[in-house]
């Protein structure tokens, strides 16, 4: 093999090495960057969770306002002004005339049912 055959597949090796690197780099970086945002919902999920069992000690029970407003402060909930029933199960019809400030579920707080 020649000299100039040689270093050329060396180059093409090095090429190769090169994108492998970059590639696992870039995993680790898409990793840590999912690994910090889990993180973080646990640590809401936890708060949200501390909340209300607290108040839960403090009365007889939770109220449901209560629990949407620290919800939505914990990311589970949003809230949306809605100016028409959603669909014909739409649960917040029945609390009065729309426009509504209705609350959705956000991604933290969906689950895939079993």
């Amino acid at each position: 093999m020649s000299l100039s055959k040689a270093m050329q597949e060396l180059e093409e090796q090095h090429d190769l090495i090169r994108q492998k690197l970059r590639s696992a780099f870039n995993d680790k970086s898409r990793l840590i960057a999912e690994l910090a945002a889990s993180q973080k919902e646990c640590a809401a999920l936890r708060k949200f969770s501390l909340t209300m069992i607290r108040e839960s000690w403090k009365s007889e029970g939770v109220d449901g306002e209560f629990v949407q407003t620290e919800a939505v402060k914990f990311g589970l909930l949003k809230e949306e002004t809605m100016q028409k029933a959603c669909g014909d199960n739409c649960g917040c019809a029945e609390y009065g005339e729309f426009p509504l400030n209705c609350y959705r579920l956000t991604p933290l707080a969906k689950v895939d049912a079993p």
